[in-house]
């Protein structure tokens, strides 16, 4: 999301969480949701880097238990 701030993706990823959740509630998924989030003021030296860095991310939040959603601004 271009021009996004760290703030403003928490905003985001609250709501999208939020809807999320109530689609699991009407459809009785037995699913979760774990969400990395990073945002870059500047960006880095290569694409594959900001994706590198969103990727890892993402997987600590997997391993920091269901629902978990982490920030980080590079």
């Amino acid at each position: 999301m271009p021009e996004t701030d760290e703030e403003a993706a928490q905003i985001i990823m609250k709501k999208l969480n939020a809807v999320l959740q109530t689609v699991l509630m009407t459809t009785k998924w037995r699913i979760g949701f774990s969400f990395g989030v990073v945002t870059f003021p500047a960006p880095l030296d290569s694409l594959e880097a900001m994706l590198e860095r969103a990727d890892k991310l993402m997987y600590e939040a997997k391993h920091g238990g269901k629902g978990a959603m982490l920030f980080e601004s590079i």
